[in-house]
């Protein structure tokens, strides 16, 4: 099942993501980052937002990416997740 998410901010360790009340914490996640595959955890839920670890670090190339916009296809604030192993694009 695949859902959105707002990507809130990300670093290098994690992300903060709006719109997924179905991820509760210890969750492991699988996310698809520019394609590449990218483990993380969650590491708190509430209200719909999520905080979640990267498993390992995202490299700085990914990161900045990511920053700018280059998520993919839709809206550049925007990911695609589903559970428990979401994607993002």
């Amino acid at each position: 099942m695949r859902k959105r998410a707002t990507v809130v901010n990300v670093s290098r360790s994690g992300a903060r993501l709006r719109g997924l009340d179905h991820v509760k914490r210890g969750d492991k996640l699988q996310l698809d980052v520019l394609s590449n595959p990218v483990d993380a955890v969650a590491l708190w839920a509430s209200s719909g937002e999520i905080g979640i670890a990267f498993r390992p670090a995202l490299s700085e190339r990914i990161l900045t990416l990511l920053r700018q916009g280059h998520c993919g296809p839709q809206n550049k604030e925007t990911a695609g997740f589903g559970h428990p192993y979401p994607e993002m694009h």
